[in-house]
């Protein structure tokens, strides 16, 4: 493409915010916003120490395997079993951090008796449960996005020079010259940060928080510790929007897990997120994919 697709910002701006008075429409008229109190309701509740030891194999995960998976491929290069450069050890260490995360957590998930996976994933078919949730991620994405490039816009005004970009998206940005890694962590981006990330803050923390307080609370107290995990100082100012984004789609990924009871609800409009996200920024902006 010999030019961005959203070259005018204004008009890209323009265009978000009335599909998202559209979709704020729909959410209206649906009446989609109401959220099911289930406090007390369900007698498989999760104790603290459940997304506790979750949250503790994530981290032991993320803090071990890729030294060990760097050492392993140091060892394989010394040797001449192959050739990597340091850019690439480093970064398919990352990637393997969350495949070993992703296998450690699903074991921790079946370890549950049923009515505890239940209560995590629910009982409405995977299939049907996917499909909604991308549906849903059509109708918030841009209302999510509205708001991030006004907020984007007021941190302008203000004369704040956010420049700097999710931490991820520099990420991707840095391995274009490595095709099988860029690939490698889209896919990623796209299939296991949805499933380990819904699974710990939705599937655990949201139906531990519900065990003491409202529905709507659970979701707002999940939706800040979600945002909360992402903030990066590498982002400066753009953590604002960043920040308030995440909230905002938090909120709708844990109201319709719990309107829907399935965790693949949530999965998808993550998914959903990050793909188009992904697809706006390499091509649509920039015209290089």
């Amino acid at each position: 493409m010999s030019e961005s697709l959203i070259s005018d910002p204004a008009m890209f701006f323009v265009a978000l915010v009335a599909l998202a008075i559209v979709a704020c429409g729909i959410i209206w008229k649906w009446q989609l916003l109401e959220v099911p109190n289930i406090q007390g309701q369900d007698s498989s509740r999760l104790t603290l120490m459940t997304p506790l030891i979750a949250f503790l194999l994530f981290m032991g995960a993320c803090s071990f395997v890729p030294g060990a998976t760097a050492k392993v491929i140091s060892y394989s290069d010394t040797h001449g079993y192959s050739s990597f450069s340091q850019k690439e050890i480093d970064n398919f260490s990352i990637l393997m951090s969350l495949v070993v995360s992703a296998i450690l957590l699903m074991g921790f998930s079946r370890i549950h008796p049923e009515d505890v996976r239940g209560r995590i994933w629910g009982y409405m078919g995977e299939f049907k449960s996917f499909l909604l949730g991308l549906a849903y991620c059509l109708l918030t994405y841009p209302i999510v996005m509205s708001i991030v490039q006004g907020c984007h816009l007021v941190v302008d005004w203000f004369g704040i020079n956010a420049t700097h970009e999710q931490v991820a998206l520099v990420q991707l940005k840095s391995l274009m010259e490595y095709p099988w890694l860029f690939w490698s962590f889209a896919v990623a981006t796209v299939t296991l940060v949805p499933v380990i990330e819904e699974f710990l803050f939705r599937g655990l923390l949201q139906n531990y928080f519900t065990n003491f307080c409202g529905a709507r609370l659970s979701i707002i107290l999940t939706s800040i510790l979600f945002a909360l995990f992402h903030y990066s100082a590498l982002q400066g100012p753009t953590n604002i929007e960043l920040m308030v984004g995440l909230f905002i789609y938090s909120y709708f990924i844990g109201l319709f897990y719990m309107r829907e009871g399935s965790l693949w609800t949530a999965i998808a409009m993550h998914a959903a997120f990050n793909a188009l996200t992904i697809f706006i920024m390499f091509y649509l902006n920039k015209g290089i994919i």
